[in-house]
């Protein structure tokens, strides 16, 4: 998988070029995904797609290493990263991984990564939202659109659409 497809797949599920300011999600306006509250310098609502995608690959694709990763990993890892923070995306993978959760992608992380399925990361990302849940009852409004997501990318998975 390359970024241009990684966007495509991922406009899928962040809703594309519509404008959104939900009540209590933290990231504040949103298009193409691009929160106001991680980018504050940036005009969201005027934000194209080719704007949009080079965000992503400096940002996400690239910062956490998803071109490092076996293919069936790395656009699950994007969009952990996209979704949760690179340092939490590589925490996450080193969970499942089974190795010391640094928040380093080093060759380790990567090595031990080669050994899990796409759904093993994906379990560790919902067992996340768990404790996040856990942690902050507020945050449970988030719990559908978040078990969908994983629910999707499971489909996506199993059918070979990450790859």
């Amino acid at each position: 998988m390359d970024i241009t497809k990684a966007f495509t797949v991922l406009q899928q599920l962040e809703g594309g070029d519509k404008v959104t300011n939900i009540t209590g999600d933290l990231g504040g306006l949103t298009k193409y995904g691009i929160s106001q509250a991680s980018h504050p310098g940036l005009d969201i609502a005027n934000l194209t797609a080719d704007q949009a995608q080079a965000i992503y690959q400096t940002q996400y694709w690239h910062t956490a290493g998803c071109d490092q990763l076996k293919p069936d990993l790395q656009y699950i890892h994007f969009d952990t990263a996209v979704n949760m923070g690179v340092g939490m995306a590589i925490k996450l993978l080193q969970k499942a991984s089974g190795v010391a959760e640094d928040g380093v992608l080093g060759p380790n992380t990567i090595n031990a990564s080669n050994t899990i399925s796409a759904e093993a990361y994906l379990l560790t990302r919902l067992m996340h939202y768990n404790a996040i849940i856990a942690n902050d009852a507020n945050q449970y409004k988030f719990c559908r659109g978040w078990t969908n997501r994983i629910a999707t990318l499971f489909g996506m998975s199993r059918n070979g659409e990450l790859i």
